[in-house]
């Protein structure tokens, strides 16, 4: 491929440009297929919607996979050039004690508001996440069918996705039916890179801390539920399997797996939103139960990991690159302090 208008820019300024005045139709995969769009050939990014392929008499080209990572890397390179880290100085930082002044400051508020002393932090930071929540706080989601459709758009490309998939799990010994919304099996370019052949089942949640039950109850629920799919010896069914599976592991995957969305609900002053999730997640690993964490750059999905309680099964990265990281983070089997 010519990527020459890429590599002679010098400056971020060269690499501005209107990706309208780029567009052509391009053939890109989708699933088990392929879908239409208009691929920028300046940077490689998709624009619009799909294409109806009633509407196109001819199969366009194959897009340009590798076009998008060499756009990105080329910045990156252009500001590595500008900004090395060996010329940043460094910042010798000798914090101030100021705790003696905080502490008296604390007892005379409290001695002329007639407060107890251990309830002046909690009732402000109480109240200070209710008012980020309520008036600062706006999520770039609005429902779980949202992200089954971001899933199924994104992670097509590396994994095999079987969606509302029916099973049977066991609760007092007796047989229950079960739904989970996605089973997933890798794709043998992951495969070779050491992903394990298995399925994983993937329960996706809409967490919103500001309807319903809120957020501690909508998490440890979701939590829970894909605790138990794992935990009750659950069978799954796929439609070109003849006998059921079993699941390696169950992940979940909510609007808090973006990046972007974590750090916004979480940015309050007692970091509470944070802990609860922490703890819930750090409790389901020992279940196999671990979260799908994504990021993306203009829109497109440029990172995917699974974290076990901060621990990293795989990881994805834009260029293309493949990380295996701890392989016993899944396949665990406990009970107790038990180890089998």
């Amino acid at each position: 491929m010519d990527y020459s208008h890429i590599e002679r820019a010098k400056a971020i300024e060269d690499l501005n440009h209107n990706c309208n005045e780029y567009l052509d139709l391009r053939e890109r995969d989708k699933g088990k297929g392929t879908a239409y769009g208009y691929q920028c050939q300046f940077c490689g990014e998709f624009r619009g919607g799909e294409v109806s392929k009633k509407k196109v008499q001819q199969v366009p080209s194959r897009y340009d996979s590798e076009l998008l990572d060499v756009y990105f890397n080329k910045i990156k390179q252009i500001n590595t050039a500008l900004y090395p880290t060996s010329h940043i100085p460094k910042v010798v930082y000798n914090p101030i004690d100021h705790s003696s002044e905080i502490e008296n400051l604390i007892n005379k508020y409290c001695e002329e508001n007639s407060l107890e002393r251990s309830n002046v932090f909690r009732i402000f930071l109480s109240r200070q996440r209710e008012k980020y929540i309520e008036n600062e706080f706006n999520s770039n989601w609005q429902s779980e069918q949202q992200l089954h459709a971001w899933f199924m758009e994104n992670l097509s490309e590396h994994f095999d996705i079987y969606s509302e998939v029916k099973g049977s799990g066991f609760v007092n010994r007796q047989k229950r039916n079960l739904r989970i919304d996605f089973v997933i099996k890798a794709k043998p370019k992951l495969i070779q890179h050491g992903f394990t052949d298995q399925y994983i089942g993937v329960e996706a949640k809409y967490l919103s801390p500001k309807e319903g039950k809120g957020f501690a109850g909508k998490s440890s629920s979701g939590v829970f539920q894909a605790l138990s799919y794992w935990y009750s010896g659950a069978r799954w069914w796929l439609p070109e399997k003849e006998s059921e599976i079993e699941l390696a592991s169950v992940l979940m995957f909510s609007n808090l797996s973006f990046q972007d969305e974590s750090d916004a609900m979480f940015n309050t002053l007692d970091d509470h939103y944070r802990k609860v999730w922490r703890s819930y997640l750090s409790i389901a690993n020992h279940a196999n139960v671990g979260e799908l964490l994504v990021r993306t750059y203009k829109g497109a999905l440029s990172y995917w990991s699974m974290s076990y309680n901060g621990s990293k099964y795989y990881s994805m990265y834009a260029s293309g690159d493949y990380h295996k990281g701890t392989p016993n983070v899944i396949n665990k089997h406990r009970i107790g302090n038990a180890k089998a």
